[in-house]
This record gives C-alpha cells, sequence and structure tokens, in this order.
C-alpha cells in the first residue's frame, strides 16, 4: 500500500480558500467587536431533544440522551438571557442543537461553524448566524480561538478529543484562561480520578515533567446543573477578559499566524513526499519519561524491529520518547526506514541531529494533523498524559467518522489503558450509546512492544498487496485480522 500523495490529501491545503475561511469570519469578528462570553459547547450528535414525540422513552439510552439535550439547552438558554452570551457549536443535532436552540431562546447570538461535506447532516435550524467551512482546519481553528469558554456535555469520541485538545492547551498554556467546564458528574467523573491519578503517580515516579502539569482542578470544572453553570459563570465572568481575548485574536491575525499554519503543513507534506515514503507507523508517548522506564526500553525495542523491516518511523519531538525511537532505529540496518520527527516548538527549537526529515509547528493542532495525515500502518500509543490522549482520541474520531481509513491502533500497557476502555465499554457504549460496539474494536491493547510488533506485521504483510481499490471494509478486515483474539 502505497503512502497517495499527501498534497492531494490535504483537504486544507488549498491555502487561498483556507486563508479566505479564516478571515470571513474574523471580518466577522471586526465588525462585531463584542466583549461578550463566547461559548463553545460540544457533546453527542446522537441525542434526541427532550421534546423529540418520536423518541423512545422506554430505552434508557434515548432517556439519557435527553436528558442531557434538556440540560445543554437549558444551559445555554441561561448563559443567553442571564449574561448575554454568545453560543457557538458546530451546527449539527444532539447537543449542538441544544446549545443553539437555547442561545437563540435566551435572545443572544446563537452561532453555528458548520462543514460542508457529503453526507454530513444539514445545519440546525436555530443558529441565528451560521458560518460553513470547506476545511476542517480553518473550522477548527475558529473554534478554538474564537471561543473564550467550553461546555463539554456528554459525548462520544469525537466529544473526548476536543476535550482533551483543550485541555493540553489549558495545561500547557499559562496564558489560557479559558474555562472548560464538563457537564454531568456521573457521566465525566472517571476523567476526574484518572487524570489525577496519572499526575500524582508521575509526581511519584521522579518523572522530569508530571503527564500533567497542574493540579486537575486548575484545568477543568465538573459540574451537574445548568444552574450550577450559570452560578459559575456569574462568578467568573469578570475574570474571563473578554476585551483581552478580542484583542489577543486580532493581533494574531496582524501576525498571520493561520497562514504560517497552512504553510507548515504544506513544508512538511512536501518535504516527506520527496524521500518517497511508502510505509509509515506513528509511535506516540508521554514527553519525560525515565530512561530506566518500562515505556523508554519498549519503545526504543519496537523502533528498531519496525525499521528492521523497513517501516518508516513518525514521532513527535519530545524529549526521551523520541530519543527512544531514534535510537533504535538507528541500531537496524535498513535503507528505506527513515526517522520523521514531528517538532512542535514550544517542546524544542528543533530536532535531533539524527532525523532524516524535522517537520516544524507553531500549533499544536497542526503537529497533531500533519502526523495523522503521513502515517498509513499504524499508530503505537505508549502511555502519557492529555497530548497523547488528544492525539488518541482525534485518530479514533477520524476512523469512526470514516474521515481516514482503518488502520491498527495499538495500545502498550494494559495498567494504564484498561480503565479507559472500561470507560469506554461502561459509559460511552452501554449508558450514554454515543458510541457503537463496533467503535470499541478500533483500538487493541496490549502489555509489551512484541506484541505490538507483531499486530504491524501482520497488518503489513496484508496491506503491502494492496492497490488503489482496496475498501475501506477490506482494510477493516485486516486490521480485525491482525489483532489478537
Amino acid at each position: 500500500m502505497q503512502n497517495n500523495n499527501a498534497l492531494k490529501r490535504y483537504r486544507f491545503l488549498n491555502l487561498e480558500k483556507a486563508l479566505e475561511e479564516l478571515m470571513l469570519f474574523y471580518e466577522y469578528l471586526r465588525q462585531n467587536p463584542t466583549v461578550a462570553l463566547r461559548i463553545a459547547i460540544y457533546g453527542s450528535a446522537r441525542f434526541k431533544a427532550f421534546d423529540d414525540p418520536a423518541a423512545d422513552s422506554n430505552d434508557p439510552k434515548v432517556v439519557f440522551g435527553m436528558q442531557m439535550y434538556e440540560k445543554a439547552y437549558k444551559a445555554a438558554l441561561y448563559l443567553a438571557k442571564e449574561l448575554g452570551a454568545i453560543i457557538i457549536t458546530g451546527g449539527g443535532p444532539g447537543i449542538m442543537e441544544a446549545g443553539n436552540r437555547g442561545g437563540r431562546a435566551g435572545g443572544a447570538e446563537s452561532i453555528a461553524l458548520g462543514i460542508e461535506l457529503p453526507k454530513e447532516q444539514k445545519v440546525n435550524p436555530f443558529a441565528t448566524q451560521t458560518f460553513m467551512f470547506d476545511y476542517f482546519f480553518s473550522r477548527e481553528m475558529t473554534f478554538r480561538y474564537f471561543s473564550n469558554a467550553f461546555i463539554a456535555a456528554p459525548g462520544g469520541y469525537g466529544t473526548m478529543a476536543e476535550f482533551f485538545e483543550r485541555l493540553i492547551l489549558k495545561d500547557k498554556e499559562e496564558k489560557d484562561t479559558a474555562p472548560i467546564i464538563l457537564l454531568d458528574r456521573e457521566f465525566y467523573s472517571f476523567w476526574l480520578w484518572y487524570l489525577e491519578r496519572l499526575r500524582q503517580e508521575s509526581i511519584a515516579h521522579h518523572d522530569q515533567i508530571p503527564f500533567i502539569r497542574k493540579p486537575i482542578g486548575k484545568n477543568f470544572v465538573l459540574l451537574n446543573t445548568p444552574e450550577q453553570i450559570l452560578r459559575y459563570f456569574k462568578v467568573m465572568q469578570k475574570q474571563i477578559d473578554a476585551k483581552a481575548h478580542l484583542q489577543y485574536l486580532l493581533k494574531k491575525i496582524k501576525d498571520s499566524w493561520a497562514e504560517r499554519a497552512i504553510g507548515e503543513l504544506y513544508t512538511a507534506a512536501v518535504l516527506i513526499n520527496r524521500t518517497n515514503i511508502k510505509r509509515t507507523i506513528s509511535i506516540i508517548g508521554g514527553q519525560h519519561i525515565r530512561k530506566d522506564a518500562h515505556s523508554y526500553n519498549e519503545a526504543q525495542n519496537l523502533a528498531f524491529k519496525l525499521a528492521q523491516k523497513g517501516i518508516s518511523l513518525l514521532y513527535r519531538n519530545n524529549y526521551t520518547i523520541s530519543e527512544a525511537i531514534a535510537q533504535g532505529a538507528r541500531f537496524a540496518d535498513h535503507s528505506e526506514a527513515k526517522l520523521v520527527a514531528f517538532n512542535y516548538y514550544k517542546d524544542n527549537e528543533g530536532c535531533e541531529t539524527d532525523t532524516d526529515i524535522c517537520c516544524n509547528f507553531h500549533d499544536i493542532f497542526s503537529q497533531k494533523i500533519a502526523l495523522v495525515e503521513h502515517t498509513n500502518y499504524g499508530i503505537v500509543y505508549f502511555p502519557g498524559g492529555a497530548g497523547v490522549l488528544d492525539l488518541f482520541y482525534e485518530v479514533l474520531t477520524l476512523i469512526q467518522t470514516k474521515k481516514i481509513d482503518p488502520m491498527p491502533i495499538v495500545l502498550i500497557r494494559n495498567r494504564y489503558w484498561d480503565p479507559i476502555h472500561d470507560y469506554h465499554h461502561k459509559v460511552l457504549y452501554e449508558k450514554a450509546g454515543t458510541i457503537s460496539e463496533k467503535d470499541l474494536y478500533i483500538y487493541t491493547i496490549v502489555d509489551t512492544g512484541e506484541e505490538a510488533f507483531r499486530i504491524i506485521s501482520n497488518f503489513a504483510q496484508q496491506a503491502d498487496t494492496w492497490g488503489e481499490n482496496t475498501t475501506a471494509q477490506e482494510k477493516w478486515e485486516a486490521v480485525q485480522r491482525s489483532y489478537p483474539v
């Protein structure tokens, strides 16, 4: 299976069009320089409205969804009516519809950021202002930078991806004052417990930097009712400096940040295509893992074996885990295996000297998208913090929604990943119905790099024979055959 020309596959690399989309929205912002709260609301598109007469009130999952829809609707209603908050959603059904509906009923602006794609649902009818995007890149950038507060209602993999993208920015950026609200204590309490456990264990193991830097309570707030959300924002409104946030946005436009981000994606595609790399694996892990740690040795051995098979290795340039990957690959003797580092400037000023290709990024989102776009034989995840989980849920969402083809997603170390899988099964699937049973099989969990290597090898034997007519279903079946029974 050859790696298709990435320059053709990047939907957002039409530089002129993507910039046009961004500038149209920010022109609107300049013409309407409101200093109001601008609150983005995320959540499942599967939930039915609380007053939908066709909803099955005997199905516990449907009832749960209707309850969450009502919570999101009332939260948006109260915030719009009492605080004049602008509500922003992706414009779809479910929680997005609830947010737009509540914002409109509250008398404030209710904005939908829609996406122009075949088979995508139409924008819900409750938005007072709709912006349609051709490119995920410009839409995501608009979501991130225009909003100065975020509410995550219950949802599936996509909602988790949005939450962890916000969390990593919050954890890394000292100046990020945008609050993150998780709506519904029963649904989200797992993350309050699990992320704090990771942080404390990382500190106890004397990692150079914990998986999660800040105390969990400083990164997000867990609330249970629309009334609690309203009270929270009444207290926090003065701390959310909407005027400063607006000035920050306008400065970023002036500094051509969007043009730079798109240009970096384009440059990465050019560099990788010049080397004619065909088979690629991404290896992802936490920063600052000790060299005597289980993950370091496993990553080094896995990189060695994959490189011996002529598979190129893609990784985020983030200290010791990337060092382990680079060392393992260099011990191998195979000319086709290349090392490709995706460097985020705030972590490092540049890449190691022994990488074949160094792709530099000023934006975490651009780094993430570039890494996913150039991977075709699978992604292996070691334990890590918000950055690892952000990339994990981004990939799950892309495979689930058929935005990228199925490939092996291998999670190493049961102790770290089993609780997350249990949460997916018991809460997302059984309780909320925000994912399907099939979605639980997008990934597999193993305990060693050797097991991960066998999975990738089995998949590679099949993928090497594929042509342009190989279907997504055939690729899904190949992934499932590669996973342990």
